[in-house]
């Protein structure tokens, strides 16, 4: 049919959300419509079975993990895997990295975990330096790997777990 979206393969394209053109307050909305969606079709669930594989190893005790994800939005992932951490006795210090200064915006207005940084820059801009975090996710994707390679997270999970992640 003439004018149907190919989804055979991946594209390569900025999302639509990521366009220049968009206003705040359209970004703001839709950042709040796909948490209310992520949590009623069980997105953000498919992130905390995904953290907790990743800190089942962690010693037990008082632990602190650094969690950062790409392409943040609204920092509502964060913001789940912040308040399920906790439950588990881990205390996260979140980091956003979104391309969208909006997205950045909204993540950090509606943000009452406590201590967070959120960076406006494409990912692959970002240097951490000494002070990369334990946990590196991304969370449009449909796989999960564990690697210590930054910034090879072209989709899923990385993790470090050793710096901090005690």
């Amino acid at each position: 049919m003439a004018g149907k979206p190919d989804f055979s393969h991946r594209s390569y394209e900025k999302e639509l959300l990521d366009r220049d053109d968009i206003p705040f307050e359209d970004i703001r909305r839709n950042m709040l419509e796909l948490d209310t969606i992520n949590t009623l079709l069980g997105g953000h669930a498919i992130t905390v079975k995904g953290m907790r594989e990743l800190i089942t190893g962690m010693q037990r005790g008082p632990r602190r993990i650094s969690v950062c994800e790409i392409g943040c939005g609204g920092g509502d992932n964060l913001r789940v895997l912040s308040r399920r951490c906790r439950r588990w006795g881990i205390t996260v210090d979140a980091i956003g990295i979104d391309s969208n200064e909006h997205c950045v915006s909204v993540a950090q207005q509606q943000w009452k975990e406590g201590e967070a940084r959120w960076i406006h820059s494409d990912y692959q801009d970002v240097e951490f330096g000494d002070d990369r975090p334990d946990i590196i996710f991304r969370p449009c994707s449909a796989t999960i790997s564990v690697t210590n390679n930054w910034p090879a997270c072209s989709g899923g999970w990385t993790a470090t777990l050793g710096r901090g992640g005690s």
